[in-house]
């Protein structure tokens, strides 16, 4: 607390910035990480075997009760019936999901940019203020006096720099993994989208065999 004080005012700014920073990192964890928790391939392979029987009805009721950043996807595939409909659902539902996983994601990037400039200003300040008391010393002051100012004013940079280095690591560490998360979906999607398109051409063939059985019978 006492360095709080003798950092100046600029300190309080920065203080700040590390609890919003706090919040933002405690409530992306718990979006990124649980709410939208990736699908395993467990899940997947079970959602594909339903798929492949044509048990559709199954397969939506398996994904209603899941969890995943995944599943507003695949919902909005199976509950569309033909291609062109299916694909412009799941770019849809896509950019909705980036959209929440990246929610909240800039403040920690403006954060990271925007403190260690606070903690230098603060410094700026700081040198300002010891340097004119300085000079209405007219140089009767001693180096302890001179070296006890300018440690209080970097103090904000140190400050500055010890909130804005984790921040931004946990920035680049939560991009990363929503760049894996976006890749499943792009993967899987594709997959789940080639079966589908194979029980409609299936089903189009066996439509198209009995119209031709029906016409040759009459």
């Amino acid at each position: 607390m006492e360095w709080l004080t003798r950092g100046g005012w600029m300190m309080y700014p920065i203080l700040l910035c590390s609890v919003v920073a706090l919040g933002v990192v405690l409530e992306r964890f718990y979006v990124i990480f649980i709410r939208y928790a990736q699908f395993s391939q467990e899940q997947f392979d079970k959602l594909q075997d339903l798929v492949k029987k044509g048990d559709i009805k199954s397969a939506k009721e398996m994904l209603k009760q899941q969890s995943s950043a995944q599943k507003s996807i695949y919902l909005a595939m199976l509950n569309q019936q033909d291609e062109g409909s299916q694909n412009k659902a799941a770019e849809l539902e896509g950019n909705s999901i980036l959209f929440r996983l990246k929610e909240r994601l800039s403040i920690l990037s403006t954060i990271g940019s925007v403190t260690p400039l606070m903690g230098l200003l603060g410094t700026v300040f700081g040198m300002i203020d010891v340097f004119s008391k300085l000079a209405q010393m007219q140089g009767a002051a001693n180096p302890g006096m001179l070296a006890d100012g300018i440690w209080q004013a970097l103090l904000t940079t140190a400050a500055g720099m010890t909130i804005a280095i984790p921040v931004v690591l946990f920035y680049h560490f939560f991009n990363r993994h929503i760049e894996n998360i976006i890749h499943q979906l792009q993967t899987t999607a594709n997959i789940l989208a080639d079966q589908l398109s194979n029980i409609r051409s299936a089903k189009n063939a066996k439509n198209t065999a009995t119209i031709d059985k029906n016409r040759d019978s009459k």
